[in-house]
């Protein structure tokens, strides 16, 4: 069969599909609404589709480890740091979701298509997301010790034994604080560091007052 259709959902309960998200991603939806809208083409065998996608309060959960090992790996964040990155102000990720690929093809089962597709769309929709928010100094994305990714900032730096900002860092504490107003659901954790130019910088400091290092 060949043809052109055109789907739309509104005000789906994501629970409902539960069963089908455990079975072909690996993951639960405990609570959240869908609202899609899907163009799809078959012709010549292959399916061509293209999914606006609305999630509203959406929580999920890792229901088989196994299967959500590979929409994990092509993300390359924990799948609770990328939707946080993704959620407005209310709540909501928009998504588009392209699918491909053949329909006589016994290899190629739907899971595998739609985990791949919804892992790069994840991983596509994060990366536009961080360039929009925060285009001037960058978010990096690195490894810990234990091989988990994560989120990094770049440091925010004073002048050695100074506790006023530089300019250029007050700009950049600006970004941040826009990231995080437009993505509340993102938590940050900030460690203090003192380096040897700040203990020399002090010292100085104090040998002109005249006080004891």
């Amino acid at each position: 069969p060949e043809g052109d259709a055109v789907l739309q959902v509104r005000t789906l309960e994501l629970p409902v599909i539960s069963p089908y998200t455990q079975r072909y991603l690996g993951y639960a939806l405990t609570r959240g609404r869908l609202d899609a809208k899907v163009d799809a083409t078959v012709a010549a065998g292959q399916l061509t589709a293209d999914s606006q996608l609305k999630l509203s309060k959406l929580k999920m959960e890792v229901a088989d480890q196994d299967k959500a090992a590979p929409m994990q790996a092509q993300i390359d964040l924990p799948i609770n740091t990328a939707l946080s990155l993704l959620r407005d102000s209310d709540d909501i990720i928009a998504l588009s979701l392209p699918v491909s690929g053949p329909l006589d093809n016994p290899q190629i089962g739907i899971g595998q298509v739609i985990n791949k597709a919804l892992g790069k769309a994840l991983k596509a929709t994060v990366a536009t997301t961080l360039t929009a928010l925060f285009p001037v100094t960058g978010v990096l994305v690195v490894a810990n010790l234990a091989g988990t990714p994560k989120l990094k900032f770049n440091p925010v730096t004073f002048d050695p034994g100074q506790d006023a900002l530089p300019d250029a860092q007050t700009a950049y504490l600006d970004e941040v604080a826009a990231l995080l107003k437009a993505r509340p659901a993102v938590e940050l954790t900030f460690c203090g560091r003192v380096t040897e130019a700040d203990r020399e910088a002090l010292a100085g400091q104090d040998a002109e007052k005249g006080e004891k290092p």
